[in-house]
C-alpha cells in the first residue's frame, strides 16, 4: 500500500523548490476612525512568504486585424495560508533586476494537499 502523506510530502518539497518570490498579503480591515466613520485600512495578514507566480497567455482573434492578448497570473503557495478572495497580494521577484508586481486576488483558491493556486488579477492603480 502507498503511503500517500510521504508522497505529498515528496512532491510538495519538490513543488517548493521552485518557490523563488516573495510575497505579502494585504486584507481590508473596517477601523472607526475619531469621526464615528467606518474607514478601511490594509492589514498585513502574512509576509515574505515563499511563492511562485505562473504566467499564460493567450491570443485570439476575432476578424479585427489587431488580435487580442490576455495574460493570466497564478500564485503558487503554501496550503495551509488561507487567503480570502479580494486580497491585495503584492510579489516580489528578486534577481539581477527585482521586480514587484501589485494584484488582487480575483477569486477563491484551489488547494491541494501539496500548494494551492490562487488566481490574480492585476490591480488597477490609476482609475
Amino acid at each position: 500500500m502507498v503511503n500517500l502523506g510521504k508522497t505529498f510530502s515528496a512532491v510538495r518539497a519538490a513543488l517548493e523548490r521552485f518557490y523563488s518570490d516573495t510575497c505579502t498579503v494585504y486584507v481590508q480591515q473596517e477601523a472607526e476612525s475619531d469621526d464615528c466613520l467606518t474607514r478601511f485600512e490594509s492589514k498585513v495578514l502574512y509576509a515574505d512568504q515563499p511563492c511562485r507566480l505562473s504566467f499564460s497567455s493567450s491570443t485570439t482573434a476575432s476578424g479585427d486585424i489587431v488580435a487580442a492578448v490576455s495574460q493570466s497570473v497564478k500564485l503558487f503557495i503554501s496550503p495551509e495560508l488561507v487567503i480570502p478572495p479580494g486580497s491585495c497580494i503584492d510579489v516580489l521577484r528578486p534577481g539581477e533586476i527585482p521586480r514587484s508586481f501589485h494584484y488582487k486576488s480575483s477569486g477563491p483558491a484551489a488547494v491541494y494537499p501539496t500548494h494551492q493556486e490562487i488566481p490574480l488579477e492585476l490591480a488597477e492603480r490609476y482609475a
